[in-house]
């Protein structure tokens, strides 16, 4: 037995359309594209888009696209955090130097 996608309804394995809603049977494609994936992880918005857009046509790869976005994301903020206090804490110490008079003042 399989089940339709549009209302959940159980229906033959030879069934084309849903007898409760009428919607069209087609078989769900489970495959996840690579190519999309890595492209949600150098385009993180394409990624969550993509996720909203395919969540019932291509579920698998939808989410596989939204969960690369999500830490891309994740990551890009990461790495602004540490590279921003790495920048701070440089800046600070050329100063502190410079108030010593230990060298020259870092712009």
């Amino acid at each position: 037995m399989k089940y339709c996608r549009q209302c959940g309804a159980e229906m033959h394995d030879d069934a084309v359309v849903c007898v409760k809603c009428g919607c069209s049977v087609t078989e769900v494609d489970n495959s996840i594209s690579v190519g999309l994936v890595i492209l949600a992880v150098l385009i993180p918005l394409f990624g969550i888009i993509y996720w909203v857009v395919k969540a019932k046509d291509r579920p698998r790869c939808a989410k596989a696209c939204g969960i690369a976005a999500l830490i891309s994301w994740g990551v890009g903020i990461l790495l602004s955090v540490v590279i921003s206090a790495g920048m701070s804490a440089a800046m600070a110490g050329g100063m502190m130097d410079a108030m010593a008079g230990n060298g020259a003042m870092y712009y």
